[in-house]
């Protein structure tokens, strides 16, 4: 029991800190982050300029004015597209040579420690941490926050349009966000706490293979075989496990968000 308390942690200011840090090494890709970050405004703006154009498509009886606004359309939607190209290709480009900076930094760290470092760490673990663990901060530093920009973005945006359209409706359904949100982020956080369990299960297999392969010979002249076999396996099992049990919060999480949005559009239409 006390041991499951003592790895929960919660985002403190020492925590948030260290994740500031993480994204310090952005700094010196700062243009390229904040011209993504433009990109991601305007394509959110063209996507809300689409929807009035339908809107308009359907309460227009006129077909030539049909015609003109569907020209119009194709033009926006190629515009969309050549935006959403260059910003993909900015966020791949920025956020991989962040995550090489880190590498290089976390390497460079390692090296210089002293030996008895080595010697209460095992090679494997440690092998696994500047590989396996240093690729997750790459969707956090790319794909995580710009979609979270973007539906934060969509979400202000499509409020004011409810508003504009229909104020009181639109009060209904804000009514329905804080229970969402409560929701949405205690799922987000089991997901999170998950994706941390699979990960140090990938870590304890890597050791596996680290110390097998470094000590094959040990292992043969014992018939160690099907120890150091099982041992993987359970290890990998784990990781499934744990694998698995995030899919179905995600799964739950994605099906509330649905039942959400849907929801309060049944709710707004009624």
């Amino acid at each position: 029991m006390s041991e499951s308390h003592s790895t929960k942690k919660k985002l403190s200011k020492e925590g948030f800190k260290k994740l500031m840090g993480v994204y310090a090494y952005l700094l010196p890709y700062k243009f390229q982050v904040a011209l993504s970050i433009v990109l991601l405004f305007v394509s959110t703006g063209v996507f809300f300029l689409l929807i009035n154009f339908i809107k308009q498509i359907i309460d227009s009886k006129d077909v030539s004015r049909i015609n003109e606004i569907a020209i119009i359309m194709a033009a926006i939607t190629a515009v969309q597209g050549v935006i959403s190209y260059w910003r993909i290709i900015l966020v791949t480009k920025f956020s991989e040579r962040a995550l090489a900076d880190i590498r290089n930094a976390l390497y460079n760290k390692m090296i210089t420690l002293p030996v008895v470092f080595f010697e209460r760490n095992r090679v494997g673990d440690l092998s696994s941490r500047i590989n396996s663990d240093v690729t997750q901060l790459q969707e956090m530093m790319s794909w995580s926050l710009n979609e979270m920009l973007r539906q934060v973005v969509l979400l202000i945006g499509g409020v004011i349009l409810i508003l504009v359209t229909n104020a009181k409706l639109g009060l209904v359904m804000i009514s329905t966000f804080p229970i969402t949100i409560a929701i949405a982020f205690y799922l987000g956080r089991q997901v999170r706490k998950l994706s941390r369990q699979t990960q140090d299960a990938i870590a304890a297999a890597n050791v596996v293979v680290e110390e097998t392969f470094q000590g094959i010979q040990i292992v043969k002249a014992f018939t160690g075989e099907w120890l150091e076999t099982m041992r993987y396996k359970k290890h990998i099992n784990e990781s499934v496990d744990h694998a698995l049990k995030v899919g179905r919060y995600r799964a739950g999480l994605a099906t509330f968000i649905i039942m959400g949005v849907f929801g309060g559009i049944i709710l707004m239409i009624w």
